[in-house]
């Protein structure tokens, strides 16, 4: 037999290991919660902390108090994997484990043990195989957000509410509401009681499941009408410089650090920063920056330009339509005293924009492909031949290197963009063009991605996605566009295995938001071109 069990300190390892440990040829493999690869000395000053999981090579039965320090920690796939893996212990206040007590959680040992290698030297969860097995039990390891049909508040109000009401073990049926959070612990009292210790913010609660509490179906449950609660956001700021340029297609600007003698890119887009800092327990954060792009410039580009972007856990796409128009509208109001205002579409040329609610909507491959009278082929095939055909009928010059992103953004620009003059969603971009994206499937049976673009007066002011969090499908993604780079894109986006290993230690699900600051001031106050709202726009120097 072989056990496979959690612990947050030593000492708690050791009584696990002492009650298990009897039985000839039991193995032990204990799993460590750490934040860092540390010491044994420092797992016991750590007992508490969380986010990186580590383990120890098994254990063999005797001796049955072996000690951990005769053991290596050793890295634990960061896949959410731990989650499978809690214990159920009583601890007192000095870490001394209470034997009566003991009921360790095995709900799951059979999946784990069926994922991972017979040696002790590789015992290693392997993320493919438990996705796969997840999804043979018909379990989406990462489904879009559903909003709840009651009202969504924080864990902080809800103790500050009713701390000083509710005595232990008392209830209020009549007000119900929905928190979102990550589960740190689970303890079983039956089939139908369990206990969660549930996390938002660093700020913990403890939850109680009873089946019997519950009367109606699966699909009521999952269904969900769409509820935004503006709550508190946090604004922090992520490196300029890398190693890697990601986060868009983009051509960044390189540079040397000498003090490390190693290439560095200023950054494109700081979203791959943002959503680590979200994977790490900050479930709305934003950005107010500077982002370089070594590209074009022209009335809507400089290459030195400013984004706010934010992130935020437990949101969705419709979630972002909603409060993109609510956005705008406002911010024509607060600028203009007005919804409707002029602006310029051209050096020569002004509209009046109406920022009413609710904005147009077009579908991009139904709207290109009723624009081209034909069905596009599958954009996963790589059909560039195809591609270049359709571009070459309709007369439309796509620059080398030709790939099929380029060549669907050459045919987006020129079909679908000079239509959107007033606020103009669009969305259902193919997937190959959105590598951060989740997928969606339509009622039509069509995959896109989980992505809109806003156009106002012809400018893509926002971007937003219901973000990927798979990691084993963003590697994927990564390596496509890597192979891209590769055969010449300067603008793909580079591998970033590092944000790929984030992503295993489970990000929520997760909508993200892009807005282009220097062209949404310049459409409210009627610039024709971007320097007329920029200070020191980038210019060439005058030849003497």
């Amino acid at each position: 037999m072989t056990v496979i069990v959690a612990a947050t300190t030593k000492t708690l390892a050791a009584a696990i290991f002492d009650h298990y440990g009897g039985s000839s040829g039991t193995e032990v493999m204990v799993v460590v919660k750490a934040a860092s690869l540390i010491s044994e000395d420092e797992v016991d000053n750590n007992n508490d902390t969380r986010g990186r999981f580590y383990h120890e090579v098994p254990l063999k039965a005797a001796p049955r108090r072996q000690p951990l320090a005769s053991f290596a920690l050793r890295r634990l796939p960061r896949l959410s994997n731990a989650r499978f893996m809690n214990p159920n212990y009583s601890a007192t206040t000095n870490n001394s484990f209470q034997r009566p007590s003991l009921n360790i959680n095995f709900h799951s040992l059979s999946r784990q043990l069926s994922t991972v290698t017979s040696t002790p030297e590789t015992w290693i969860v392997k993320p493919e195989a438990r996705l796969e097995e997840l999804k043979n039990l018909a379990i989406k390891p990462y489904p879009r957000y559903q909003p709840p049909k009651v009202p969504v508040v924080q864990v902080r109000d809800i103790i500050s509410n009713y701390q000083d009401i509710l005595e232990n073990g008392t209830r209020d049926e009549n007000k119900k509401v929905s928190v979102s959070g990550r589960i740190y612990s689970k303890r079983e009292s039956s089939s139908k009681l369990v206990w969660f210790d549930l996390v938002q913010d660093g700020q913990p609660i403890q939850a109680v499941f009873n089946r019997k509490n519950y009367s109606g179906s699966d699909q009521e449950f999952e269904l969900a009408a769409r509820t935004y609660q503006r709550g508190d956001i946090i604004q922090v700021e992520t490196p300029i410089l890398s190693t890697q340029a990601g986060g868009a297609n983009a051509k960044p600007f390189a540079t040397h650090a000498n003090a490390l003698d190693m290439d560095m890119n200023m950054r494109v887009a700081p979203e791959l920063y943002l959503k680590q800092l979200v994977i790490g327990g900050i479930d709305r954060v934003y950005e107010l920056g500077k982002q370089f792009r070594n590209e074009g410039i022209d009335a809507d580009h400089n290459p030195e330009f400013t984004t706010c972007e934010f992130y935020q856990a437990y949101e969705n796409l419709e979630g972002l339509f909603e409060m993109t128009e609510d956005m705008l509208q406002e911010m024509a109001k607060d600028v203009t005293g007005s919804t409707k205002i002029l602006a310029s579409v051209s050096k020569d040329d002004t509209v009046e924009l109406s920022f009413e609610k609710p904005f147009r909507r077009i579908n991009i491959m139904e709207n290109l492909e009723k624009k081209l009278g034909i069905v596009l082929p599958d954009l996963e095939s790589e059909p560039v031949a195809e591609l270049l055909e359709i571009c070459k009928t309709h007369r439309v010059f796509v620059s080398t290197p030709h790939t099929v992103p380029r060549i669907m953004d050459k045919l987006i620009s020129h079909f679908i963009e000079p239509e959107c003059i007033q606020p103009t969603f669009l969305w259902g971009h193919p997937i190959i063009m959105s590598p951060l994206a989740k997928d969606i499937k339509l009622d039509s049976g069509r995959t896109v991605a989980g992505r809109f673009e806003l156009f106002v007066a012809g400018k893509e002011i926002v971007n937003a996605y219901e973000e990927l969090n798979d990691p084993v499908q963003q590697r994927d993604r990564f390596m496509k566009q890597q192979s891209d780079k590769d055969n010449g894109d300067e603008e793909a986006q580079p591998m970033d295995l590092a944000f790929c290993n984030a992503l295993e230690y489970g990000l929520p699900p997760t909508a993200g938001w892009g807005m282009g600051v220097d062209r949404v001031c310049q459409i409210l106050t009627g610039s024709s071109h971007i320097r007329d709202v920029l200070a020191f726009p980038t210019m060439r120097t005058l030849k003497a």
